[in-house]
């Protein structure tokens, strides 16, 4: 018998202390209740967990990605800034000054070997003329260009191999089906990642782009201000930019890039140089910047040109940067003011000049070897007035003024023994006033009773200025004064204990052209108005004188100069020169011309009448009766190349031309023109 199952009907039993609810009677059909949302179970915050987990790596990724790159970037400028300094290196062009002199030496000792080998006569002929076509020959500016451009390009092509291999050879290894090479893209990447981040730990800067922070929903925003217009650079957290009172719109502009240096700085790089608070004074803006990192005073100048751009200063503005208080602080200085100072030189007043930002008069005394140097147009003959104008009027001392371009001297005739220096007869109206000048130094050193001469009026002390040192040098060249320069090196390193001073001014401050180095290597005391380029810098004040701060370059013109006393000297300031008139040099007291005594010039003032070249005598003499004379003819007779003879002529001015002999057309030296050069000479 089948047992009956009776169904029970189960019911909600309410808990302890709830409500008595209301249930469904037995028998009937509880109604669909509304089912309540279910809890998120462990399988869904595991997904959520995964899906947010992936989100974050993901965002990671990108931020190391951008980070790598922020390096990469950052490596590959540096990389690019000291190539760049590698490639225009400033002082690449003196390297190759000195390889050419050193080519040119070695040419010379081979030229003489030759010679000494030389069998036959006209082997050893030849040698020589060999070896004096080197001797007059001088290393010029255009070979030292064209080496300097040949040893730039191939640096910049050394430091571009590298990056151009690294591009362009994954394509060429893909192209010949080896596509593993271009797994060398990802690796130069992070190659470069890692330089980067080097570079910017070992310069304490953070180049790496931080996450944008994550807006908070219903955060609490600052209160608008009325009538207060938006501000970009402010928000966007720049640093406002310093006014300083009575800026010109010019300055502004400089105090505004200042206020943004960091942005300026990173763009350029100069990252690692901190500047402090500008001022202003009648020079201009004055900066002190701090230096981090390699950087050093040398290498900040190096810079100038970043510096100029990264601050918008303007062409007509002078850069200069010395040295600090501090190690690791230079002063930049940035001259936008001309200082309204009284230049003008009077009787009595002190010094040469005076420095405007401090004040100080820059006395530099007359009596002592010196070298000038100045480009056209920078003032080198008004700088030296004041200083001749104290020698003038001193009775116990004496000018003699060496002009080869006359436009100066005639101011001075009044007082000083002033020799122009213009066409064939000026050269030698030169030569023997510098030989006189020697003459007396030796007589001086065969009489001095002691260690240093006492000056007398009979025997002053003197001051030798020759007003261009370049055509000295050329005029060296001539075979009838080739040892013009032996005497002037002569005064200059014995001069000092016969009190004979030499003051050496020249347009060309190279050591081929305008300063010997002889001469230069014995005068310390030296003044520069401005030079053409960081290479007469060096020439002027040393090797060093980049890193130095000595750069007379970046001077203004005219009046402007720097000036040494000694190798370890004040700093180079900028010394604004005394301004002496043409009136004032006229007006100075009259007084006779200095002559050494038992010299040719007793014998008149005018010169002209001296000793006739040689090379002119000889053609006079092989053109007499003739209508001119051949160069051959003139070279056999005296035994000479042809090319001194051609050399010595037009010296003299005496060009070689055409003349008619029995309806022939002959190259050579007219009877007429050489007749012309001889009346110079009262011939």
């Amino acid at each position: 018998m089948a047992r009956q199952t009776k169904r029970r009907h189960l019911s909600v039993v309410p808990a302890p202390g709830a409500e008595d609810a209301p249930h469904t009677p037995t028998g009937m059909t509880e109604p669909k209740r509304a089912q309540a949302p279910l809890e998120p179970t462990a399988v869904y915050a595991s997904e959520a967990a995964t899906t947010r987990t992936a989100a974050g790596a993901a965002e990671r990724a990108r931020h190391v990605l951008a980070t790598g790159h922020t390096y990469a970037v950052l490596a590959w400028l540096h990389y690019w800034n000291v190539a760049m300094g590698y490639v225009m290196d400033p002082d690449l062009r003196t390297e190759m000054v000195d390889q050419a002199e050193r080519d040119l030496d070695h040419k010379r000792v081979a030229a003489a070997k030759r010679a000494r080998r030389a069998l036959s006569p006209e082997d050893k002929r030849a040698a020589q003329r060999e070896i004096q076509r080197l001797e007059r020959r001088c290393v010029s500016e255009l070979e030292v260009d064209a080496r300097t451009l040949g040893a730039r390009s191939g640096r910049l092509l050394r430091k571009l191999a590298l990056p151009a291999a690294v591009v362009v050879g994954p394509v060429l290894m893909a192209a010949n089906g080896m596509w593993i090479g271009v797994l060398i893209w990802p690796a130069a990447w992070g190659w470069l990642a890692v330089q980067g981040r080097a570079h910017a730990i070992a310069e304490g800067t953070t180049t790496a782009t931080e996450l944008p922070p994550t807006a908070v929903a219903d955060a609490p925003r600052p209160p608008a201000v009325t009538g207060a217009p938006a501000n970009p650079a402010t928000a966007a957290g720049a640093a406002q930019a310093t006014r300083v009172l009575g800026a010109t719109p010019e300055e502004n502009v400089i105090l505004e890039r200042l206020a943004d240096w960091t942005a300026q700085a990173k763009s350029r790089g100069l990252a690692g140089l901190t500047p402090g608070a500008p001022t202003l004074d009648e020079a201009g803006l004055c900066v002190v910047l701090t230096l981090d990192g390699k950087w050093d005073p040398g290498r900040v100048r190096g810079a100038v040109g970043q510096i100029r751009a990264a601050l918008a200063v303007p062409a007509e503005a002078g850069v200069q940067i010395t040295p600090g208080a501090r190690g690791d602080e230079a002063v930049l200085r940035i001259r936008t003011r001309t200082p309204a100072l009284d230049t003008s030189w009077y009787e009595g007043r002190e010094g040469i000049g005076i420095v405007p930002e401090t004040g100080r008069i820059a006395e530099v005394s007359p009596y002592g070897h010196r070298l000038v140097a100045g480009t056209t147009g920078a003032g080198k003959s008004t700088a030296m007035r004041p200083w001749m104008a104290r020698v003038a009027m001193n009775p116990l001392a004496a000018l003699v003024f060496i002009d080869p371009k006359g436009q100066e001297c005639p101011l001075w005739e009044h007082c000083a023994r002033t020799v122009k220096g213009v066409g064939a007869a000026g050269q030698q109206r030169v030569y023997l006033a510098i030989s006189e000048v020697a003459l007396e130094l030796e007589w001086r050193q065969e009489h001095a009773g002691g260690t240093d001469w006492t000056p007398t009026e009979e025997h002053p002390e003197l001051v030798l200025v020759v007003d261009e040192g370049a055509s000295i040098v050329r005029m060296s060249k001539t075979k009838s004064y080739k040892d013009v320069l032996d005497k002037l090196e002569y005064i200059a390193a014995q001069g000092r204990a016969g009190r004979i001073w030499l003051h050496w001014a020249t347009q060309y401050p190279t050591k081929s052209e305008g300063i010997p180095a002889l001469v230069t290597e014995n005068i310390t005391t030296r003044l520069s108005l401005r030079t053409e380029s960081p290479t007469a810098d060096r020439v002027v004040f040393g090797e060093n004188a980049t890193a130095t701060g000595w750069t007379p370059s970046e001077l203004e013109i005219p009046g402007w100069a720097m000036i040494r006393t000694g190798p370890k000297d004040a700093p180079p300031d900028h010394t604004r020169l005394w301004h002496m008139t043409d009136e004032q040099v006229r007006a100075l007291p009259a007084r006779a011309a200095w002559h050494h005594a038992g010299a040719p010039s007793e014998a008149g003032e005018d010169l002209d009448d001296g000793e006739m070249p040689e090379v002119l005598a000889a053609a006079l003499e092989l053109s007499e009766g003739q209508p001119g004379v051949r160069g051959h003819d003139i070279a056999g007779h005296l035994g000479w190349d042809l090319i001194d003879v051609q050399t010595e002529l037009l010296a003299l001015e005496v060009r070689a031309g055409r003349y008619s002999d029995d309806g022939r057309q002959v190259r050579g030296y007219p009877r007429e023109d050489l007749e012309a050069a001889a009346a110079n000479y009262g011939m």
